[in-house]
């Protein structure tokens, strides 16, 4: 199964998150059956949070140790994991995410958003073993590890199983892509820096731009001819972009965040620069024209290659423990 947007639901014993029938007025599912997890959907805004405080307490007193907790970010964003961890009393591994909300660094202006409520709380808890996290924060504490938002849900059109199997199996070899770099279409409400940036580097000799948006299909396909694609920065430092391009072996160029590490520890083909004025016809000539890890890709996507990767690193830290 590919990673997608909510992967990472699949793989807990706990989740705080919101209920089905939220997700659905979305127009989407979740991937785990709430009936078999010791769920709990907390009140929708932080204010609330000392309201419910006995059911916030009672939810994470359930806990079994090497329990893996799976919280959605809002919550952590609003401080109610932060509360309810306190009533956690042996060893635990978060995984968070289901969410553009960053947590510990400055974030984005959502209309109406406040700042992130304080995480160290989280990351100094003798009990929390490793906190798996999308958009993870940069430089905050060696217990956080990155990890991958993925496609988008499996119910949309950039997430569909189907039409993903297909693109990857019909993908274009490396060696025959063109050397060069392409511009898609850029959402500008997602990131302030975009619009100028697309601005800046649509010109550049070496990049093709693409100003509309296409069909899905199309887009993947139009990423598929090239040997590079750029990935700017959106509400997140990751984006679906990257696991598009991957998909069909074309490799994302990204600023230097989170996500490097993360690509780097899998050996995943991928370039990083310190600042978007590097790319000049100096960089582009200096990129060299093989990467490895093209076969790292395929398991890298999906759900059963994180899983294994988490449930090791449990293992690990469980064989260490009894030492």
């Amino acid at each position: 199964m590919f990673i997608c947007y909510n992967w990472i639901g699949l793989v807990a014993d706990m989740h705080m998150d919101q209920d089905a029938a939220f997700y659905e007025r979305a127009g989407i599912s979740k991937l785990y059956n709430e009936k078999n997890s010791i769920f709990y959907k907390p009140t929708s805004h932080p204010r609330e949070l000392m309201n419910e405080a006995d059911s916030l307490g009672e939810w994470a007193s359930q806990s079994r140790p090497t329990d893996l907790i799976t919280v959605k970010a809002d919550y952590i964003y609003g401080g109610f994991f932060q509360y309810a961890r306190k009533y956690i009393s042996h060893p635990y591994t978060l995984l968070s995410g289901i969410s553009a909300l960053g947590l510990g660094g400055p974030g984005y202006k959502f209309k109406g958003a406040t700042a992130c409520e304080d995480i160290s709380s989280i990351v100094e808890d003798s009990n929390l073993m490793h906190w798996y996290c999308t958009n993870a924060p940069q430089d905050v504490s060696d217990k956080i590890i990155p990890i991958p938002i993925g496609f988008q849900e499996k119910e949309r059109e950039g997430g569909n199983p189907e039409t993903l199997a297909k693109l990857r199996k019909g993908r274009i070899p490396s060696y025959q892509k063109k050397y060069k770099v392409l511009l898609p279409y850029h959402d500008f409400k997602t990131h302030h820096d975009r619009e100028k940036l697309v601005k800046k580097l649509k010109d550049l000799s070496f990049v093709d731009f693409v100003e509309d948006r296409l069909p899905f299909e199309e887009y993947v396909k139009k990423m598929d001819e090239y040997k590079y694609v750029i990935c700017l920065e959106g509400m997140g430092n990751d984006l679906h972009r990257n696991y598009e391009a991957l998909l069909v072996d074309t490799v994302p160029i990204n600023i230097k965040n989170r996500v490097a590490p993360m690509f780097k520890q899998h050996y995943i083909p991928s370039e990083f620069v310190d600042s978007w004025d590097d790319l000049d016809e100096e960089w582009f000539n200096s990129l060299s024209n093989h990467h490895d890890g093209y076969d790292k890709i395929g398991p890298f996507l999906t759900v059963e290659y994180w899983a294994n990767f988490i449930k090791s690193n449990l293992y690990e830290w469980e064989t260490k423990k009894k030492k």
